[in-house]
């Protein structure tokens, strides 16, 4: 039998891809707010490196991401 997985959405990853290489801000559902360079951005999760160690978050534990304002002064 086929196993369907949830889809998530197609906007939320693309939208992500832009940031690919910066550092971002990602809180979740958990309420932990992490910090660290978007390195990869999948169909069911992103991989956000922190400290030179990969980080895989699930897209739909993501409440919002957000570009670190650090880089932008």
């Amino acid at each position: 039998m086929a196993r369907l997985d949830k889809v998530t959405s197609p906007y939320f990853n693309e939208t992500a891809e832009n940031f690919i290489g910066q550092k971002i801000i990602v809180q979740t559902s958990a309420k932990t707010v992490q910090q660290g360079i978007l390195r990869y951005v999948l169909p069911q999760y992103i991989v956000l490196e922190i400290g030179q160690v990969p980080f895989f978050i699930r897209t739909e534990q993501i409440i919002w991401l957000s570009l670190d304002g650090a880089n932008n002064y």
